[in-house]
């Protein structure tokens, strides 16, 4: 090899080994560059403090003796570390006296410092650093405090152990800002002195305290509303039926009365009644009728019915008549009350017009309940129907020419045509029998003379006999003429011509004649009555006033009147009329005579 060669090949070696070389030296500085930057990362994790009765912001508390009574001579402060590495240590320093250890071989270290029971507070500064560079990689600070078990640090009246086993602050007196003390919550209260709300009602314990409720209890009693909405109502929380009318402030609420007001609608009844009686608490005149629901069971009457007794008058109307609500017929004259008010009697008189005959036995006759005599033939009302037997809506009952009141008062009978015969004849009979009785006491015929005046007397007798037969023979021949014919039937005709009445344009008198030619020209005046539904005075008074005027025939037929047309009296009438020599119709009072 020669001398340019062996140059060559030490440059090479020589080459080689400065690479090997600085590899080696990058590989040997890349390790140490590695734990630099795990080191770096490291921190204090956890404290933990042995002997501790509890923490409050920084400071921990911890206690002076053990469970058992014996004084604590050190502590134990325990470390979690997080990526520390084996050239890092942990330093406890505390009262100027500071230990290391060192976290090569764990990375949660136990640290010790003694006891100091002079000391008020003890302050423990942890320091993590890197041992090769002295670099600190996290600290942290606690401040101790020693206090004994039996104290009572706060003062709450609640000792130091106890406030550990409750979870309270042992130096805050009350730990849930309640306003009460925890000591009191415990001892006094047995509510949590953790919660200021214990029952989670809506309202803190203190508050349901003052008011006499159940801190414990979220409805102190039991009506169904918690104390909090109780409060908001303005209910008593304490008391289930607040206004003590019988039902439970959440029953009120649901059928919407004041849980605070016994009467809701001021009606004199309380609201549990109403509710019982089925009336609405809440309306003080449920039916409507004028009377508060109080009123009305006051009286007696139906508070769910306006007209308790079903006449046709609203309660309240009833009582401010002065008519009792729960009868229909207040006087028991035969008439409701209502009745009576649409005809203008009173109510509460069963005889209004004081004739001796009640309200409804007036109208029942035709005659006018408010008018005495109706007729004005001076008889009242009540005395021609008891005593006289005569028609109180005719001046003279059996159309003899003498009103009823003279026949009355003469002693004759108002109901027989035949009076004014019997009367003539009574005198003629005793003028002859002073002639008879002279010429008897002349010739000596005294005997004779006495059976003539007893045939005469007879004679008499038998002609008002006939009479009668003759008047009733043709009323009854005309009744048996209209069933023969082919006149519909009362009902039917005369209902038709009221139902096609025009109430404009048709008076109430040229409905009745309508009605009489659709009837043949004869009705009852009962019949009229039921077929037009006026009231029987009404129809009564209408009827005298067309009699009076012409327009129709009343005839009395024992306790009925038969109105006819002139022309459909019955055919005994008619012949008893040509007969007549007197002016006007014969069958009517005054005018005339069917004898």
């Amino acid at each position: 090899m020669d001398k340019r060669q062996l140059s060559c090949a030490i440059r090479v070696i020589l080459a080689l080994t400065t690479v090997i070389a600085f590899s080696a030296g990058v590989a040997a500085g890349a390790a140490p560059a590695s734990d630099s930057e795990g080191t770096a990362s490291a921190t204090i994790a956890d404290v933990r403090q042995t002997h501790a009765a509890g923490s409050v912001g920084n400071t921990t508390y911890v206690w002076g003796h053990t469970a058992q009574g014996q004084p604590v001579d050190a502590y134990l402060v325990s470390v979690e570390t997080s990526s520390a590495g084996p050239q890092t240590e942990l330093c406890l320093e505390t009262n100027g006296t500071t230990t290391c250890t060192s976290l090569a071989n764990t990375s949660s270290p136990t640290l010790s410092y003694p006891s100091d029971s002079n000391a008020t507070e003890t302050t423990l500064n942890l320091t993590l650093r890197d041992t090769e560079t002295g670099t600190v990689l996290d600290t942290h600070s606690i401040t101790v405090q020693q206090i004994p078990r039996s104290g009572d640090l706060d003062g709450d009246g609640l000792n130091n152990e106890n406030e550990v086993e409750a979870g309270t602050n042992v130096s805050n007196s009350d730990t849930d800002g309640d306003g009460l003390s925890d000591g009191a919550e415990v001892h006094e209260h047995g509510t949590s002195p953790t919660t200021a709300d214990t029952d989670g009602d809506g309202l803190g314990d203190r508050v349901e305290l003052s008011v006499g409720a159940d801190p414990t209890v979220a409805d102190t009693d039991g009506d169904g509303l918690s104390d909090h909405r109780e409060l908001e109502l303005g209910t008593d929380p304490t008391a289930s039926d607040t206004d003590d009318d019988g039902l439970s402030d959440s029953v009120e609420l649901s059928e919407g009365t004041n849980p605070t007001v016994a009467d809701t609608d001021g009606d004199g009844v309380t609201d549990s009644r109403e509710l019982a009686q089925g009336t609405d608490p809440t309306v003080a005149d449920t039916d409507g009728d004028g009377l508060s629901d109080g009123k009305e069971l006051e009286l007696g009457t139906d508070p769910l019915t306006a007209d308790t007794d079903g006449d046709g008058l609203a309660d309240s109307k009833e009582v401010s008549l002065g008519t009792d609500p729960t009868v229909a017929d207040t006087d028991g004259d035969g008439l409701t009350d209502k009745e009576e008010v649409t005809e203008g009697t009173n109510p509460t008189v069963a005889d209004t017009d004081d004739d001796g005959l009640a309200d409804g036995a007036e109208l029942e006759a035709g005659a006018d309940p408010t008018v005495a005599d109706t007729d004005g033939d001076g008889l009242e009302d009540g005395r021609e129907v008891h005593r006289a037997g005569t028609d109180p809506t005719s001046a003279d009952t059996d159309g003899d020419l003498m009103g009823d009141k003279l026949e009355t008062t003469l002693g004759t009978d108002p109901t027989s045509q035949l009076t004014p015969a019997w009367l003539t004849s009574t005198f003629l009979g005793f003028v002859v029998g002073i002639g008879l009785s002279i010429t008897a006491i002349r010739g000596g015929f005294v005997i004779d003379v006495v059976d003539r005046v007893r045939a005469v007397q007879r004679g008499l007798l038998r002609s008002e006999d006939r009479a009668l037969e003759m008047t009733d023979g043709a009323i009854e021949s005309g009744s048996t003429s209209d069933a023969d014919g082919d006149a519909e039937p009362i009902a039917d005709s005369a209902d038709a011509v009221v139902a096609d009445r025009d109430d404009d344009l048709v008076a109430d008198d040229e409905l009745v004649l309508e009605m009489l030619r659709a009837e043949a020209g004869r009705m009852k005046q009962s019949d009229i009555v039921a077929v037009t539904d006026w009231s029987k005075a009404k129809v009564s008074r209408l009827l005298s006033g067309m009699d009076e005027d012409d327009d129709i025939v009343k005839l009395r037929i024992g306790r009925e009147n038969l109105i006819c047309l002139e022309e459909a009296k019955p055919p005994q009438m008619q012949l008893e009329r040509e007969r007549d020599d007197r002016s006007g119709p014969v069958d009517r009072p005054g005018s005339g005579t069917v004898c």
